[in-house]
């Protein structure tokens, strides 16, 4: 989930902060000045590189986690299937894509049914503003966390509140940006961050391990309890990418089937390894304090300067994040008052829209971080709704919609559509469950 825009080349895949749908009038061109992809020939390995990017995000934090609440060998099998699940939406997106040559999900949306923009449009302001809402509480969490290791005497320097308002007065800034492109160079960051976490964790738990008597796990291989139901719209939330799919297919120079599901392979199993690999090498290094956390930094000692180096990285790539989420939910959010308000109506708010969403949108994600500190119930509720519906809900529903006599449906596809069609009201209950558990 949830951390992607580069260099030129590298520059040309969409991600979760980019604008996604279809856009209008001003906005079309302001996207064009921003970004600059008209006639973008992007080749299969800039393609792979862009899809992996996009997936990679927050939710890798709580991965860890999933093996405390799900089993060590359970937990494992449900990112498996995730990944496969994730890979199926994106199957299903690339045969309806190829048929209608669209370029964003919008576009698919508009040809599936006129009420389908409707929820492809809240599904991803579901997912935009859940985003912000975890990388807010994120800065919250590893920053006062980070200054505890100095020890300097000011508990107000430890405030999480603090730190988020200081974050929210930077994202204000760079969302008001007439430019973007300045801050791309945070996008590969945030990537590099990632990477550099992954390598952290890895090399934390072999340094750990060596010289030491193996540990006692206490956490069975199998767990079934109401905490399971965390795992699933964590791990959901972690592969979303799906509403990015269409563009990046869209800008490959050589649209073929092959070269497509071989983008979807080596994105999915790429972001799977490194995913299993965090999982795994971060619960077994902390297999007794990790359980009930959602994100596995904290358990590292506030003595270790490499953890808070770690910290502050992703924190600081986590701030300049949230604008490129902001930015694709204000497009979506302004699609849908353009439908719910009286055309005089918004043509007279029209030019005052674009600061009253951006800003109504980051107040919102301020309250929410400032009352919620738990970044498992953030994933619990963005992964059964708009990562649901955005990964394997609306590829199902385009794919049954749009396909006709000219794009063959195999007994294969199908079943897969039915299948992750099914999944869809399954993740949104174990949201619902979750929400209650965590409650409790």
């Amino acid at each position: 989930m949830a951390l992607t825009d580069l260099l030129p080349q590298m520059n040309q895949g969409y991600d979760d902060r980019e604008p996604l749908l279809g856009l209008h009038d001003e906005e079309e061109d302001e996207r064009e000045q921003i970004y600059g992809r008209k006639n973008v020939q992007a080749s299969k390995l800039v393609s792979i590189f862009n899809l992996t990017h996009t997936i990679l995000g927050s939710g890798i934090l709580g991965l860890p986690g999933t093996l405390a609440n799900a089993g060590t060998v359970f937990a494992p099998m449900l990112i498996i299937f995730g990944a496969l699940a994730a890979a199926g939406g994106l199957y299903l997106l690339g045969i309806v894509q190829r048929g209608t040559q669209s370029a964003t999900y919008h576009e698919l949306a508009l040809q599936a049914h006129w009420l389908a923009p409707w929820f492809v449009n809240l599904a991803v302001v579901l997912k935009c503003f859940g985003v912000s809402c975890s990388y807010m509480v994120i800065v919250g969490q590893l920053v006062p966390l980070s200054f505890q290791r100095f020890e300097l005497g000011h508990p107000i320097l430890e405030d999480r509140h603090l730190w988020q308002g200081l974050a929210m007065a930077v994202v204000l800034l760079c969302c008001f940006l007439k430019d973007l492109k300045s801050l791309r160079y945070f996008s590969l960051a945030a990537l590099i961050a990632i990477l550099i976490f992954v390598g952290f964790v890895f090399i934390y738990f072999i340094a750990a391990d060596q010289g030491h008597a193996p540990k006692s796990i206490s956490t069975p291989m199998f767990s079934f309890s109401i905490s399971t139901l965390l795992v699933l719209p964590t791990i959901t939330y972690s592969f979303t990418c799906h509403q990015n799919f269409p563009t990046i297919m869209h800008e490959m120079a050589k649209k073929t089937p092959d070269a497509q599901n071989a983008v979807i392979f080596y994105s999915i199993l790429t972001c799977c390894a490194l995913f299993l690999l965090t999982a795994l090498t971060g619960f077994f290094t902390f297999p007794d304090t990790i359980k009930g956390s959602a994100n596995i930094l904290d358990n590292y000692p506030a003595s270790n300067i490499p953890a808070n180096l770690v910290r502050i990285a992703i924190s600081l790539s986590c701030v300049f994040c949230v604008p490129f989420q902001i930015h694709p939910a204000r497009v979506c959010t302004i699609n849908l008052l353009r439908m719910i308000l009286p055309k005089p109506l918004f043509t007279r708010l029209k030019p005052y829209m674009r600061f009253l969403v951006v800003f109504v949108l980051c107040m919102g994600v301020f309250v929410v971080t400032y009352f919620v500190v738990d970044l498992g119930l953030i994933f619990a509720i963005v992964g059964s709704t708009g990562s649901s519906l955005i990964c394997f809900g609306i590829p199902a529903y385009f794919y049954f919609r749009i396909t006709t006599s000219y794009m063959t449906r195999t007994r294969a596809t199908t079943l897969l559509a039915a299948s992750l069609a099914l999944l869809t009201p399954i993740m949104l209950g174990c949201g619902l469950f979750a929400v209650i558990f965590t409650a409790d």
